[in-house]
């Protein structure tokens, strides 16, 4: 019994690190798809942006992007750090607990972050371009679940803004 109980932890934590590599990869899956309605030249195809709201947006997104990067490196901090507290014999859950509710935090920051940026991208449009983006960012965002949990069931269709 002794040979075979760190089998089965040595199992379960294999199967615990590829849960949580999936559930990254299926998020990161998602991302491209957002990451169109913030990119200044893609924007500036779909809502005939001048070059002024282009050179505007690339700001914004560069802006953008280095707080992200700051928000990321937190939460791959606290996720490396849950992993490793996995492998622990004496992994304790109010430490685990912690690290999820850092990550959290980060991700509700990045959030926030990301509302933020939409807000500033929308400062910088026309009235009539606002409302393809408004309409843009409603579909994406209603319509995908970045967790490939379920499909769409928020989705509106009463044409409110």
């Amino acid at each position: 019994m002794r040979r075979i109980l760190p089998i089965l932890v040595a199992g379960m934590l294999v199967a615990i690190v590829s849960y949580m590599a999936g559930l990254h990869a299926a998020h990161r899956a998602q991302a491209p798809v957002m990451a169109e309605l913030q990119d200044a030249q893609w924007l500036k195809k779909e809502l005939g942006l001048t070059d002024s709201q282009v050179a505007t947006i690339g700001n914004l997104e560069t802006a953008y992007r280095a707080q992200l990067a700051t928000l990321c490196e937190g939460h791959c901090s606290a996720r490396n750090e849950l992993a490793e507290q996995l492998l622990r014999r004496t992994s304790r859950r109010e430490t685990e607990r912690a690290l999820l509710d850092e990550m959290a935090r980060v991700q509700v920051d990045t959030d926030a972050v990301t509302l933020e940026h939409i807000r500033n991208i929308r400062q910088v449009l026309t009235p009539d371009q606002r409302i393809q983006y408004d309409q843009l960012i409603t579909m994406r965002l209603q319509t995908a679940c970045p967790h490939h949990l379920h499909h769409g069931s928020m989705a509106r269709t009463d044409g409110i803004h």
